[in-house]
């Protein structure tokens, strides 16, 4: 082997390391790795369209979904081909397989399970023993060299790479040593072995600890996936997700642990703790599978555990409240799963008729109200076992419950409340010590109700509980003195808040508020112009009815104003011509005394450049005229190139291309029209950047130059204050004009590159972005490209465009289905993931904006959901949809049955078929569906598939036939007779074809009269096409013919129907 040692071990560093990552970091070999995009298309186990349930996602584990595996109907079928095992149904095989070979009574058979590993060549054998050797006789150089040989001849053998990784130990290179490891166990399924090779990187000292971390993870993730009831090694990577941070990493490591052992108490708290963050509390979905994995482990625990010894107590069930009401909202829900779960933890499971019960008389301390109930028994239970038996802090939570349900349930809940005090209504230090924060969240539900006697109370006793009060319990007692019109002490407490030191802005703002109210307002609007420099200061305050007074714009928004930004080197407000350098005023062309009809003390547009004025600047200003002025002379030459187009010179088209390209040029390199930041900012006008850029300025200054030097006697300019509508003198719509011509051009050409640059350019613009019928145009040039290059990408743009500018508008789904039938070829982007997607979001959007506001929030709709569907619009329904649109149905269901999800489609495909059952081609897509999926391999009953096919089928035919037009009566005699063709049934497909046939002379009549009808002088009659399946029907049978060799009668069709005269 060539090179030193150290260059041997730099390569083991940085290649071999890098191999390692790349395969450890594949996410398919993660058994925790989550797919969060839409399911692909023939997947039919899904229970909807909306979301994959947990049950899904626990039988993905067990199946591998997300790995790759052998497709279906390969690996599953029955095997009727050469060398398959299996046999037909009604007997033998049909002898075509491999002739059976007798085996002995003494033959060894072979062994089911993990076969034994290829065996080691010679040369592997040799490198290992001389390695071996050397590393017995302490010759650690000689022996890594031996046995990194060993390790490229045989990558394979564990045996090479654990020999390498002693030798680098006894070295003393410990993280390689390791690493070498790593690589090793790639080779061979070992979980044991995955568990030492953690175990030593979690001892490496010298490696950072995050890189420790992230090796390790890669350990676990490999022994998960080779044992997935693993559940140390899921409980370690929880902690190391938790350590790094990746809480939702952690949420789903959570939820399989609790599915491998639901009795994890320590795990359910950790989950709960969990879903107080900010990532997982936003995303209600999350919330509702951490409900139901506390569900499954209440069921585990009513089943196998008893209340005496189970880890199910109070204190788990208020965390589980907490964490239920956040998902659902609904303090009925809660309320009674906190019922169901307190009757077991008091050994009263079997009193299930309580939950009829519309009160909390269950959780009373005496009988009175419990005796009305018939199916109560006084002597079966102690009084424990009731409310005498329930937390406190239960019942407060209960009593806040009730309080969130209405003012019907006002007297229920404060009974509840009522049990914080003691017999003589006060409340006792032991309870304050206890409960200290629960009272006071009940204090703010309560002021939150109205019922400022109860909380006025509760909060003063924490008041006189402690010496140092929190700013909580002075904000509520200033609430409710002032609700109660008791504001000398409302007054007291703002002078205890101010004195306590507390600067946060909600105590301030009370402060500010008592102030204006007590008529002190130059103390008010000192406190607010000190609150108004701090950030969010403003909502708190109108929040809590501070009236804000007028204030200078630097305390109003900081120094530098509402958007942070200090302008330097301010323009001044005049500049005259004689304040100009000499330079400038004659390279505009202006004449010493020239009377301008140009007012430019008001031109602050170009003032900055002209304070920067200097020699660089003045160079652009050169070089902006000779641009311009070359523009203008290809303005000219292409003008009469277009001309020449138009007449059918095609000869001009090279020409046409280069000199518009240099135009084309030319726009995109002014940065104006396409700002960094606000890409989709209107165009305001050419101005100097903040660093100094003068480029779009002195374009403008030089156009205006230019300009005033080519109109002889005319000085005239547009309105220095106004937007340019122009560039080079160019109007924007002329500029859109040439962008759509040379792409349509060079589309012609098949110059597919410069046609997609000159689209996406004018689609960036900033200048176009406001002219929506400029966009209209462009966006028809988009498809007309797309076509003419036959390519489906720019199909796809284009039909997208289409789609945003007209949301849910039925033509756009319409002209998105005609242009992919307009194109030739295999189409991928039609029913591809992106498009998937956006379609049925497009759906989502549409339910959403349909459905009753009160009906919502029992579908699954996710906080994000809600903001991106109504868009602002208070009821959800920014588009004013009055109906669904039995168009994007139709679209969303033809694209699912492309990619072979048929019962999937027919969800969508019976949606239309509810809003309109008497339109045909609905009814023929139904029939087709169901036909094509009764032809799969694998399908439930196939012949109910096929009656549902035909059924629909034959209502497609007899509302087709309806018709007065002798094209849809054609049409649908072709349609049955290829569905009966598809089944393989000729002789019913025959007759349908024939008289496909008989109606071609009665359609080509039909169709020549609308075009003798049509008004247009324009219309070319001679190429204009029509519909005949005559020819379609014509090749059918002649492929029958053929096929059952009656060439003779196949050729006469031919010469008949299929010659192209």
């Amino acid at each position: 082997m060539e090179g030193s040692d150290e260059d041997q071990a730099s390569t083991l560093n940085e290649e071999e390391l890098r191999k390692i990552e790349l395969i450890a970091n594949d996410p398919r070999a993660d058994p925790d790795y989550e797919h969060t995009g839409e399911a692909t298309p023939g997947n039919e186990d899904e229970p909807s369209d909306y979301e994959i349930t947990d049950e899904d996602e626990a039988s993905d584990a067990k199946r591998g979904r997300g790995q790759v595996r052998v497709a279906r109907g390969i690996s599953r079928s029955r095997g009727r081909g050469r060398g398959g095992r299996g046999k037909t149904r009604g007997g033998h095989g049909r002898g075509r397989g491999r002739p059976k070979v007798a085996v002995e009574e003494n033959a060894i058979r072979r062994r089911k399970g993990p076969q034994p590993g290829p065996e080691p060549g010679p040369e592997f054998k040799a490198k290992e023993t001389k390695a071996t050797t050397a590393y017995f006789k302490n010759n650690y150089e000689e022996a890594l060299q031996y046995a990194q040989e060993a390790v490229h001849a045989d990558p394979s053998l564990l045996a090479g790479h654990s020999l390498l990784s002693e030798i680098l130990l006894a070295m003393g290179r410990e993280v390689d040593s390791v690493h070498v490891l790593f690589n090793g166990a790639l080779t061979k399924r070992d979980v044991e072995l995955w568990e030492h090779i953690a175990e030593r990187y979690d001892g490496l000292k010298s490696m950072p600890p995050g890189e420790r971390r992230r090796w390790r993870e890669l350990c676990l993730s490999k022994i998960i996936a080779l044992d997935t009831a693993n559940y140390e090694a899921r409980e370690e990577k929880m902690k190391i997700e938790l350590e790094t941070g990746n809480i939702t990493k952690a949420f789903n490591t959570c939820k399989k642990l609790l599915a491998l052992r639901p009795n994890e108490v320590e795990v359910l708290y950790q989950l709960a703790e969990l879903c107080s963050y900010r990532q997982i509390l936003k995303q209600n979905r999350k919330l509702q599978n951490a409900v139901q994995c506390f569900d499954k482990s209440f069921e585990y625990y009513f089943k196998h555990d008893s209340p005496i010894s189970s880890d199910l107590d109070w204190s788990l069930l208020n965390v589980y409240l907490e964490l239920l009401h956040n998902a659902t909202m609904d303090p009925r829900i809660v309320l009674s799963r906190l019922s169901t779960v307190g009757r077991w933890l008091l050994g009263r499971k079997e009193e299930s008729f309580w939950g009829t019960q519309l009160d909390d008389r269950e959780w009373d301390i005496s009988n009175e109200r419990r005796r009305q109930v018939p199916e109560f028994q006084a002597d079966l239970h102690s009084m424990d076992a009731y409310g005498a038996g329930l937390p406190l802090e239960i019942r407060m939570r209960m009593g806040t419950l009730r309080l969130s349900m209405g003012a019907k349930h006002y007297e229920e809940g404060c009974k509840h409340l009522r049990h914080i005090e003691e017999a003589d209504g006060s409340v006792s230090k032991e309870t304050l010590s206890a409960y200290y924060d629960t009272i006071l969240e009940v204090t703010k539900v309560l002021t939150q109700h109205t019922l400022y006697p109860l909380a006025l109370k509760y909060l003063e006793a924490l008041r006189d509980y402690t010496a140092v009060v929190k700013p909580e319990v002075y904000r509520g007692l200033i609430t409710c003195y002032k609700a109660l019109n008791r504001i000398t002490d409302a007054g007291s407490c703002v002078r205890s808040l101010r004195d306590s030191g507390n600067k946060d802005l909600r105590s301030q703002a009370i402060i500010a508020r008592h102030l204006q109210d007590t008529g002190r307002e130059d103390e008010a609007k000192s406190l607010i112009q000190e609150l108004m420099q701090r950030s969010g200061a403003e909502i708190i305050l109108r929040e809590e009815g501070v009236s804000i007074p007028k204030l200078p714009r630097s305390l109003r928004y900081g120094r530098r104003g509402p958007y942070r930004f200090r302008r330097k080197n301010a323009v001044p407000n005049k500049i005259a011509i004689e304040a100009m350098p000499e330079e400038l005023v004659a390279a505009m062309g202006i004449e010493p005394g020239q009377d301008v009809e140009w007012d430019v003390e008001k031109y602050r547009r170009l003032g900055s450049f002209m304070q920067r004025f200097g020699p660089d600047q003045h160079e652009k200003l050169q070089a902006a005229k000779a641009r311009d002025q070359v523009i203008r002379e290809l303005v000219q030459h292409l003008d009469v190139l277009t001309t020449m187009l138009d007449n059918g010179d095609i000869n001009a088209s090279e020409e046409y291309l280069a000199i518009a390209k240099i135009m084309i040029d030319e726009f995109s390199s002014c940065k104006a029209f396409f700002p960094i930041r606000e890409k989709r900012m209107a165009f305001t006008g050419y101005h100097v950047s903040r660093r100094g850029d003068v480029d779009d300025a002195a374009l403008e200054l030089a156009e205006l130059a230019n300009q005033l030097a080519d109109e002889e006697g005319s000085t005239e300019v547009r309105d220095p204050l106004s937007i340019p509508d122009s560039f080079h003198g160019i109007k924007f719509q002329d500029w859109l004009e040439l962008f759509c011509r040379y792409s349509f051009v060079a589309a012609k050409d098949g110059y597919l590159d410069n046609c997609w640059s000159a689209l996406n350019i004018a689609n960036n613009a900033n200048v176009f972005l406001r002219d929506k019928q400029g966009m209209q145009q462009l966006y028809a040039c988009w498809l007309a490209c797309g076509l003419a290059l036959n390519n489906e990408d720019l199909i796809s743009q284009a039909s997208r465009l289409y789609m945003k500018m007209f949301p849910y508008a039925s033509d756009a789904y319409r002209l998105f289905g005609i242009a992919n039938r307009a194109y030739v070829g295999e189409r991928i982007q039609y029913n591809s993931g992106p498009w998937l997607k956006y379609l049925l979001r497009q759906v989502r959007g549409m339910d959403y904006a349909l459905l009753p506001v009160d009906k919502r929030r029992k579908y699954n709709f996710e906080a994000q959901d809600h903001l991106s569907f109504s868009a602002g619009a208070t009821d959800g329904n920014p588009h004013k949809l009055a109906a669904h649109d039995v168009v994007l149905f139709m679209c969303y269901g033809h694209m699912l049955i492309i990619g072979g999800s048929y019962y999937t489609a027919l969800n969508y495909y019976f949606r239309a078929y509810s809003i309109r059952p008497e339109d045909p081609m609905i009814s023929f897509a139904i029939g087709l569906c169901y036909v094509q999926n009764a032809l799969k391999s694998k399908v439930d009953n196939r012949q109910f598939q096929l009656q549902q096919g035909l059924a629909f089928m034959y209502r497609y035919y007899d509302l087709r036939r309806k018709s007065d037009r002798a094209i849809h009566k054609q049409e649908a005699e072709f349609n049955v007779g290829r569905t009966w063709h598809m089944l393989g049934l000729a002789h019913l497909a025959v007759p349908c074809y024939e008289r496909v046939l008989q109606m071609s002379e009665d359609v080509i009549r039909e169709q020549n009269a609308s075009m003798e009808s049509v008004a247009d002088e324009d219309f070319d009659e001679e190429n204009a096409g029509y519909e005949d399946f005559a020819t379609e029907a014509a090749y059918s049978m002649q492929v029958m013919l053929a096929i059952n060799e009656d060439f003779g009668a196949a050729r006469k069709l031919t010469e008949t129907w299929l010659v192209i005269e």
